[in-house]
């Protein structure tokens, strides 16, 4: 069985891939390539130099109580990527999966 690999580059191409169809909504259709681009490569340098040395996370009120958000969409497209490699470990090392594993082999 062959198995697709998971690149867990911060380059350019793998944090385009990152971008969702709603961070488009404000670009017109004809710009979004360079737009792409544009993102991907501040994302790319933005991963390379840990935030540019700053929390991208900013505070703001939500029904009164402290919330946060990102505000560069490039450091949101680092953020997600973040997060898909920590999902794709996390099930990979599920310590569930491995306890069951090792019940398993214990009653045969």
């Amino acid at each position: 069985m062959r198995t697709k690999m998971y690149d867990h580059s911060y380059n350019p191409l793998t944090l385009a891939a990152c971008l969702r169809r709603h961070d488009f909504r404000a670009t017109r259709k004809s710009d979004w390539d360079s737009f792409r681009e544009k993102i991907s490569n501040e994302a790319s340098t933005s991963a390379n130099t840990i935030f540019h040395g700053k929390n991208p996370l900013v505070k703001f009120h939500l029904k009164k109580k402290p919330a946060f958000r990102i505000e560069k969409l490039s450091d949101d497209l680092v953020v997600r990527k973040l997060a898909q490699s920590i999902k794709r470990i996390a099930t990979l090392h599920s310590p569930a999966s491995s306890l069951s594993d090792l019940k398993n082999r214990c009653e045969k």
